[in-house]
């Protein structure tokens, strides 16, 4: 039978535009392995291809201003302009609180070979509207399990041949189903909060449109994987590159317990995975080149080799090697890593990836955190708590700046928090509850002190020594500031111990500002303290910058340069001195932010290489001034307001001791060189080459368990490591740059054959001795980069 044709063309309507007001046609659009089925306005289905609804898209609540909801809508199908089907829904909004909205909302689903592209329009919104707090509905497939949120990057070459980097790549909330992976995938720049949803609905972000007046957008992709396509494929598919690439191993932070005084042959085998898979819908040859060097550079593992991808087709590659034969210590080995993917047909690169890979003994540290220094500024808990434990404590970590003691085997906590933002003045009854909220905390977690306040003296970036704020805004600072300090000093009396014995550190000074730290003085604030605490900023210079004669008289801002390490903390000490001990309760000096900051491609900044030789260095000074306390600022890269972030504009996302992918740096391993080798240890003494000061060798010793050890080194090629440069170009991490090798003739101990120097990453080495008439003697050619002694004569050293 013909139908008429009327009804023939009341049913084509019906297919080409669904009004959802009331029950109709579904609107279904296919791809391989993906449909989108449109049921209702408020029921659009993401299914497999057996038909499964993986995820729902139901409506948006629009807020806070205008506050909206949709309540209906018109679903069209429609082509996008790339040629790829898609749906399109004409929302209707109604305004909470009867207010009137003229906004229109529409929204576009595009369907693409294995994701879903959707994007929402919202037009004719006031100047000031604010839809930071709007949420989409969406609801997952029965047995959906929610996995961790990630951000991916992209590795991409230096312009001028320096420190690859990450730049963002994206960011993704993730579901299995089954054996699938159903992705919300979301632009790096895009400022979705990925942490905000519940079982119903997941927070979105809308942007001003450049050039409509009025017009917002917000948008976001839905991929669909198999449930073993590591992310970096995932978001290669999304960009529409014909490559993904992952590189990872199967330890975590990609470290190996090696064993000591074992050769090369003897240690663990390490291995590098790659998963490489073609991306795009034509078979492609790639060529696959991967190398592996130590950090003196030998290459450990490198090749380059053909391969066909099919379609869609993932390679799984594993690569293994063992130290290299020429390592002075295979022992102690960190090993940088870079796997590539290059078009067989025209040489392009498509994709590359690099990462880091450790071999690093047990050891038993002996120092408790009473006779120890080593602490650390800040972490978190990546992949878990008891895992980060492990690595602190294999690098002995004895200080935490901010947690509960009980929560620690061997670190002892101390508290740290701000500065209340109104003066305690203002509200007093308010401000004492604070205080002895603090001071309990402080008696809970067995803080035995607190560092009130951070780096109030801060103010703009064009500073000069000790003058970061102007001087009548320096008093105002102050005075609000001591306020607060001498309301704790009151409430800790009232309370009694074990509150009352809590030290109260100073605020956390930004660099040595002397006019600050004076001003705190001259205003009766240094007896209520019972130390000082520094952040003694560290730019383009060594950390022994600017000591030229470190035995002699020193003077505080030496060159005029601020942010210098060293100079810092013998300025700090001095001012201790100078400003006097409260009887029977000496003062202390702490560093509570200390760093080695390695973002790549800046002068002012450490290279990789140069970060593990200053943080020995760090930690030696620190302890031939006294210092109770080194907090190493911080345990991982990025920030907190985006941990294990993406940002290579911002150096504030390099200053950790372990990468973005949780593998090492060379710094971490002179972490714990240094706490290994200072372990239990005692300042004795600079050394002196010569006394008349022309040398350029330094030297610091120490008495330890061990016997005496020193640490040795030379500025003959200067104090400031790097000079600004247009494109200014980081080396490579096995890339020694160092110009000279000074020959320096040392005295060795009564009965000794040789000495063992140990290099900024803990490679410990035999150098023979030799025997003339003045005594046994070793010639050692030092560098810039300190070096561990051990065998030498103590009271013929100069």
């Amino acid at each position: 039978m013909r139908l008429p044709v009327k009804i023939l063309r009341s049913l084509v309507a019906a297919t080409a535009l669904l009004a959802i007001t009331g029950s109709a046609l579904a609107q279904t659009i296919k791809q391989p392995g993906l449909t989108l089925e449109a049921k209702a306005w408020d029921n659009i289905r993401i299914q497999d291809d057996s038909g499964k609804t993986l995820l729902t898209l139901t409506g948006l609540d629009l807020k806070p201003a205008p506050r909206a909801k949709t309540t209906g809508g018109v679903v069209t199908q429609t082509t996008s302009p790339d040629g790829y089907p898609a749906l399109a829904i004409d929302y209707t909004l109604a305004a909470s609180d009867d207010a009137v909205t003229t906004a229109k909302l529409t929204g576009y689903f595009t369907l693409k070979p294995g994701l879903v592209d959707v994007t929402w329009t919202l037009a004719g919104l006031p100047d000031d509207a604010n839809l930071g707090l709007s949420m989409f509905g969406r609801r997952l497939a029965a047995g959906a399990t929610s996995l961790p949120i990630e951000k991916t990057g992209i590795w991409k070459r230096h312009a001028h041949g320096g420190q690859p980097q990450e730049h963002p790549d994206g960011k993704f909330a993730r579901y299995q189903v089954d054996d699938k992976i159903v992705a919300l995938a979301f632009g790096s720049e895009n400022k979705v909060n990925l942490d905000w949803k519940d079982g119903a609905r997941h927070h979105i972000s809308f942007v001003k449109s450049p050039d409509q007046p009025g017009t917002q957008t917000a948008a976001f992709s839905i991929i669909l994987t198999p449930a073993d396509w590591p992310l970096e494929l995932v978001s290669a598919r999304w960009h529409g590159r014909p490559v993904g690439l992952k590189i990872t191993t199967p330890k975590l932070y990609n470290w190996w317990e090696s064993r000591e005084n074992q050769p090369a042959g003897q240690q663990p085998e390490l291995t590098l995975d790659a998963v490489l898979a073609n991306t795009a819908d034509a078979a492609r040859t790639v060529t696959l080149n991967h190398w592996i060097r130590d950090f003196a550079g030998n290459h450990v593992s490198r090749e380059a080799r053909d391969i066909e991808l099919a379609p869609g087709q993932r390679l799984d590659e594993t690569i293994r090697f063992r130290p290299s034969a020429d390592s002075v210590d295979p022992s102690r080995e960190i090993f940088f890593a870079e796997v590539s993917a290059t078009d067989k047909a025209t040489g392009e690169e498509l994709a590359f990836a690099r990462t880091n890979l450790t071999l690093l003994p047990p050891h038993d540290f002996k120092g408790t955190s009473t006779e120890s220094l080593f602490g650390i500024a800040a972490y978190w808990p990546f992949p878990d708590e008891a895992s980060v434990q492990r690595v602190m404590e294999r690098m002995g970590v004895r200080w935490y700046r901010q947690g509960n003691t009980h929560n620690y085997k061997n670190i002892t906590a101390i508290r740290h928090t701000q500065i209340p933002r109104k003066r305690h003045d203002e509200d007093p009854v308010a401000g004492d509850k604070w205080v002895r909220e603090q001071l309990q905390l402080c008696v809970d977690h067995a803080n035995p002190a607190w560092e009130f306040g951070n780096e109030i003296n801060y103010a703009v970036m064009s500073i000069g020594m000790g003058d970061t704020v102007k001087d009548q805004e320096r008093v105002k600072r102050i005075d609000r500031y001591l306020g607060w300090v001498r309301a704790i000093r009151r409430i800790q009396q009232e309370m009694g111990p074990p509150a009352a014995d809590v030290k109260l550190l100073s605020v956390g000074l930004a660099g040595m500002d002397v006019k600050f730290a004076d001003g705190i003085h001259d205003a009766g604030g240094w007896k209520l303290l019972d130390g000082l605490a520094l952040h003694p900023g560290r730019g383009n210079f060594t950390p022994d910058y600017p000591v030229s004669e470190p035995w002699q008289n020193w003077k505080s801002g030496a060159y005029g340069n601020y942010w210098n390490y060293y100079g810092s903390v013998r300025t700090a000490a001095n001012l201790v001195k100078k400003y006097g001990d409260t009887p029977d309760k000496p003062k202390e000096l702490w560093l509570t932010e200390v760093y080695a900051c390695a973002y790549p491609n800046s002068f002012w900044e450490d290279s990789l290489r140069h970060g593990a030789e200053n943080a020995i260095l760090s930690f030696g000074l620190a302890m031939s001034e006294n210092v109770k306390a080194l907090m190493w600022y911080q345990l991982f890269d990025s920030v907190h307001y985006d941990k294990l972030g993406v940002n290579p504009k911002d150096r504030e996302y390099y200053f950790g001791l372990i990468n973005r992918d949780l593998s090492f740096k060379p710094a971490l391993l002179a972490y714990a060189t240094a706490a290994e080798e200072l372990d239990q240890a005692k300042f004795v003494r600079w050394l002196h080459f010569p006394e008349s000061g022309e040398s350029k060798t330094r030297g610091l010793l120490f008495d330890t368990p061990r016997g005496p050890m020193t640490i040795l080194w030379d500025r003959t090629d200067g104090y400031v490591l790097t000079e600004k440069v247009k494109d200014f170009a980081s080396p490579e991490p096995w890339i020694d740059s160092w110009r000279s090798r000074i020959p320096t003739l040392l005295p060795v101990a009564p009965g000794q054959a040789s000495v063992t120097t140990v290099n900024p990453i803990g490679q410990r080495q035999n150098v023979a001795a030799t025997t003339t008439a003045r005594g046994t003697e070793v010639t050692l050619k030092l560098t810039g980069a300190p070096v561990i002694v051990y065998g030498l004569d103590a009271k013929r050293l100069p």
